[in-house]
């Protein structure tokens, strides 16, 4: 058996053919018991080529969860699935892919309801373009179980002005003047390999400080305005964790003062969501350090908003999401509003690793306003 744990969700891949064991039932607690069957019309060889399947959850969670295969795929699998204690509704999509990354075949259920501390069982049919689903008919997977949430099509920074509360956009192309705003620290270039949207993307790329073992490459812009909120909005592309313990993604800090004070959205080396706050000058708050039981999808676009609400202990609110879906697990609610004003935003990879690691990632559309942004625009 193959486990692979993500925060309080876990997948489990049953090896071989669905053993008889398993037929007329499987009792796995709270969980899915997910029937995958390749379609007939998927041949031997094709099934051959499969070393990785991922589950994607949509519904109640938002999740993508990879599970590496140590041996050749069978025409029939068996996982089972740990969804969040809070989950009732959800409908499960399933991909494979071969060795060089090529999606093989995908599928998903129909949308499940689940009953608290019992086992929901499903099955799956994975065919190649479009494959039926439980509830029939077909499933057009480009629509059902989207890569990339939002994409395709041009930059839409051109269309965003001071009316929608945008402060500054950046989509990353060869228009100079969107880039003009922002500062670029450290080793990045316009990149056609993961696009967003648009013709290119910021790869950002950490060469490692063998002095310090700090290592970073970053997006800044300094002059947030004095607003009731400040907000980011980013479409991100991870290939895995990062080093050590994490690193920074979103971040609002103060500019200048020897006194280092801000409030940071990142990711841990786990590939979990973190937030983090340094108290404020002056105040009865604390500082706060929290991590999710969300993970990040890798190999994939994810977009990322972190919205802070200014104000002192009663009206000081931090609220993350992705894609568009509230994290709960890392709201903050205490004094947020600082002395000089947390007016620097930063965008990109900040770690202390071991000395001369590497880390890359991709970042495109990052939108700097005074409102909630959405993943939309």
């Amino acid at each position: 058996m193959i486990s692979r744990r993500i925060g309080s969700l876990v997948v489990f891949l049953l090896l071989g053919v669905l053993c008889p064991a398993c037929t007329g039932g499987v009792n796995v607690g709270f969980g899915i018991a997910t029937r995958i069957v390749f379609d007939g019309a998927v041949t031997d060889a094709t099934v051959a080529r499969v070393t990785r399947f991922e589950i994607q959850a949509m519904g109640d969670e938002s999740f993508t969860a990879p599970v590496a295969l140590t041996r050749a795929a069978q025409r029939t699998e068996q996982v089972v699935y740990r969804p969040l204690a809070a989950t009732r509704s959800i409908t499960l999509g399933v991909r494979a892919y071969d060795q060089a990354d090529v999606l093989v075949a995908s599928g998903k259920s129909a949308p499940l309801v689940l009953a608290p501390g019992k086992t929901t069982e499903t099955e799956i049919i994975l065919g190649e373009g479009t494959s039926p689903d439980d509830a029939g008919g077909e499933v057009d997977l480009g629509t059902d179980l989207p890569t990339d949430f939002g994409g395709g099509g041009a930059s839409l920074c051109s269309l965003l002005t001071p009316a929608d509360g945008v402060v500054a956009c950046a989509g990353f192309e060869s228009d100079s003047d969107r880039l003009s705003p922002f500062q670029m620290i450290g080793a990045f270039t316009l990149d056609t390999t993961h696009v967003h949207r648009g013709t290119s993307s910021l790869h950002l790329e950490t060469k490692g400080d063998t002095t310090t073992g700090r290592t970073f490459a970053e997006v800044h812009y300094a002059g947030m305005p004095d607003a009731a909120m400040s907000v980011m909005r980013v479409f991100v592309y991870m290939k895995g964790p990062p080093p050590g313990n994490g690193t920074r993604l979103l971040d609002f800090q103060q500019s200048g003062p020897s006194t280092f004070r801000a409030i940071s959205l990142g990711v841990s080396g786990a590939g979990l969501l973190t937030i983090s706050q340094n108290k404020p000058a002056g105040s009865s708050a604390v500082d706060i350090k929290k991590s999710a039981k969300l993970g990040i999808p890798f190999n994939t676009w994810t977009c990322l908003e972190l919205q802070i609400t200014w104000g002192n202990a009663t009206g000081g609110h931090v609220r993350s999401f992705m894609n568009d879906n509230p994290i709960a697990d890392l709201d903050i609610d205490q004094q947020t509003a600082d002395s000089p004003l947390l007016s620097s935003a930063i965008n990109g990879v900040f770690y202390d690793p071991s000395p001369g690691s590497y880390y890359d990632m991709w970042i495109d559309e990052i939108v700097l306003a005074t409102a909630p942004v959405g993943c939309a625009k």
